[in-house]
């Protein structure tokens, strides 16, 4: 088992401990004092329910899982991309420029296969954005994008979105596979 599996076994093992051990306090005290009866049932429950998302959500941190605020949890790659995103020859992706600012550097996204896809393949973290044009677009550029030469990659663009403007604003986002799944 590799380390990172290992560590989240652990977390979820000591979780759930938890978990049964908060259960286990609450039923005993109600069992065996008197004095869990005067703060009352729904106090009690409340706090029991708040203390197991609590356990729940910091295991979840501990265990990888990140949860961006903006709501913008996954980049979307296709089905012939996964094994050169999980091998690391493709190292970045080129989009349409959006004005959303969407793509943050540090963050964590979910790579996954089709927008209904609950299932993601790895998780990534940006490590650069940079706003070029295509004809911008350097050799480097390209080899990271999992390509061995600019007329492959090409193709491939007018095969997606039509046809190659030179001058058509792209985003460059950089990323690294902190986990395949």
């Amino acid at each position: 088992m590799n380390p990172i599996k290992k560590r989240k076994v652990l977390i979820q093992l000591a979780s759930n401990l938890a978990i049964v051990l908060i259960g286990a306090i609450l039923v005993l005290g109600f069992y065996y004092h008197q004095y869990f009866y005067d703060f009352g049932l729904p106090l009690l429950l409340l706090v029991g329910a708040l203390l197991v998302f609590l356990i729940i959500r910091v295991t979840q941190w501990l265990g990888g899982e990140r949860f961006d605020a903006s709501g913008e949890g996954f980049i979307l790659f296709t089905s012939d991309e996964v094994e050169a995103v999980l091998s690391g020859v493709k190292r970045q992706t080129i989009r349409l420029k959006r004005d959303d600012n969407r793509y943050r550097v540090g963050s964590f996204y979910d790579a996954k296969v089709g927008v209904t896809s609950e299932r993601k393949f790895a998780i990534i973290r940006i490590s650069g954005v940079v706003e070029k044009t295509l004809d911008e677009l350097t050799d480097e550029d390209i080899r990271r994008e999992g390509f061995s030469c600019r007329s492959e990659y090409k193709k491939r663009w007018k095969g997606r979105h039509g046809s190659w403007d030179g001058k058509t604003p792209v985003q460059v986002i950089r990323f690294r596979v902190e986990d395949n799944k």
